[in-house]
């Protein structure tokens, strides 16, 4: 299908991007709010500035207009997609007025972080669940690389190709296919990453600095540090996610056990007080505060400075993760337990949510930051230390790593990067992002990927 023009109905800060970057890519849009005011706001904004500071591509018009007397417009858009609040009954009266408007064999999509298709779709009709799916976009549409994408049992193959390759070509995003499970693969990483990063920081009583210092060594970047994460994705938001995911999932998923809404993400919202703005996370700046950078104390629930990270566990070999997993401070003990929970829950998302460990580290790397992705990780620590390490303290070890026995996650074959399958083979990774993010041309991702494994093996055995 070709894709000419893009209805968008939501002007808010999704929406309003998602808008934009379409028109950068040279396509036309139709921004349509339930307050025209606002997309009418969100088009002049997206507008490229008087004297760039680099030359802009040909931008193509965003038309504002009002979702109730305009939504009939609709009927020229060849993808439209409704990006309103995060409620399953809005979005559903939404995409039946919808339905009822567009023309025929145009494609409607959901952008949504955490709502699954089928219930989204539920009483709406086979004609809209076969041109529907879920485009899950991140923040800030017009230059995070990811989009998720969830395709529904009766959507068009034709659909699904023609989003995919407008996505790819003309976005430059990188598309990755979840299952219709609640979060897809990004929120549930994300969301139990936030959760455990600040209950096991409660528990080991580290404080903001410390958390996150350990953090970008585990995760070998400074996007992994989870409490710069959780506040630059927004602790309200966080918290409105994780609630939504925990009436979705069953008792017995890992991110229900370790959820404890009164030590954790309720704690963390508690003590702001002195805060003056509202979403300032746990790092506050000269916005805010004149004066050194500030952070949120845990024990006084008030800002203090920064302090000095001076834990022993950082000082070790660089890259060296079973180092500082091994050693016996509160940082060496933060790392393990951190790991242990977010490893063997990524584990149980292969096959049911990502059909490939290779596309559960791409979302890592794309979606939330991170050098190294989960599944690297357990490579770089070695496999079979993480199943002994979990066996030591009595928790289930995923059968995806019992599968994989005494190897490796990855390995390279014919100088080609390939991701261990739950079937127990080995296939060609299905997103070889490895060279890009490195600085190396694509393919072979594998040059730059193989080093990595290489140095971290060498890394194992000097242990």
């Amino acid at each position: 299908m070709s894709i000419r023009r893009v209805g968008v109905v939501g002007a808010g800060v999704m929406g309003a991007g998602i808008a934009t970057a379409v028109a950068r890519a040279g396509v036309p849009v139709l921004l349509l709010d339930l307050v025209k005011d606002v997309a009418v706001r969100a088009a002049a904004a997206a507008q490229p500035a008087a004297q760039p500071l680099w030359p802009e591509p040909e931008q193509a018009p965003i038309t504002p207009g009002g979702a109730l007397a305009d939504l009939p417009q609709l009927a020229t858009c060849d993808w439209i997609i409704e990006a309103i609040v995060e409620r399953p009954n809005a979005k559903r009266d939404l995409l039946g007025r919808i339905d009822a408007v567009r023309s025929a064999g145009s494609v409607v999509s959901s952008n949504t972080a955490t709502l699954r298709l089928s219930a989204l779709t539920q009483g709406l009709g086979a004609k809209l669940a076969a041109d529907f799916l879920v485009t899950h976009f991140f923040n800030p549409p017009t230059r995070a690389p990811l989009m998720e994408m969830v395709v529904g049992p009766a959507t068009r193959p034709e659909a699904v190709e023609g989003v995919r390759a407008f996505a790819t070509g003309r976005l430059g995003k990188t598309v990755l296919t979840s299952a219709d499970s609640p979060g897809f693969v990004v929120n549930r990483l994300r969301t139990l990453w936030f959760v455990a990063g600040l209950r096991r920081a409660l528990d080991l009583g580290l404080s903001v600095e410390e958390a996150d210092a350990v953090c970008a060594r585990l995760f070998g970047s400074p996007y992994g540090r989870v409490f710069a994460a959780i506040g630059a994705f927004g602790i309200e938001h966080g918290e409105e996610l994780a609630r939504s995911l925990l009436a979705a999932l069953p008792e017995n998923d890992a991110l229900v056990t370790l959820y404890n809404g009164e030590t954790s993400l309720a704690r963390m919202l508690a003590g702001r007080g002195e805060a003056k703005r509202p979403s300032l996370g746990f790092y506050a700046t000269a916005e805010a505060f004149a004066g050194p950078e500030r952070v949120l104390d845990f024990d006084s629930g008030a800002w203090r400075e920064a302090r000095p990270v001076t834990l022993e566990s950082l000082n070790g070999a660089p890259g060296n993760l079973r180092a500082l997993v091994d050693y016996p401070d509160r940082g060496g003990r933060y790392a393990r337990a951190l790991l242990l929970d977010v490893l063997p829950y990524v584990a149980t998302l292969v096959p049911d949510v990502a059909d490939g460990v290779d596309l559960v580290d791409t979302a890592a790397r794309l979606g939330l930051g991170w050098q190294s992705g989960p599944f690297e990780v357990v490579d770089r620590l070695g496999p079979r230390w993480v199943a002994s390490a979990l066996e030591a303290e009595g928790r289930d070890v995923p059968d995806l790593l019992r599968r994989l026995g005494e190897g490796s996650f990855y390995r390279v074959q014919d100088g080609r990067p390939q991701a261990f399958t739950p079937e127990g083979a080995f296939r060609d990774v299905a997103h070889p992002v490895w060279g890009v993010l490195e600085g190396a041309a694509l393919p072979p991702a594998a040059a730059g990927f193989g080093t990595r494994i290489a140095a971290a093996r060498e890394d194992n055995a000097s242990d």
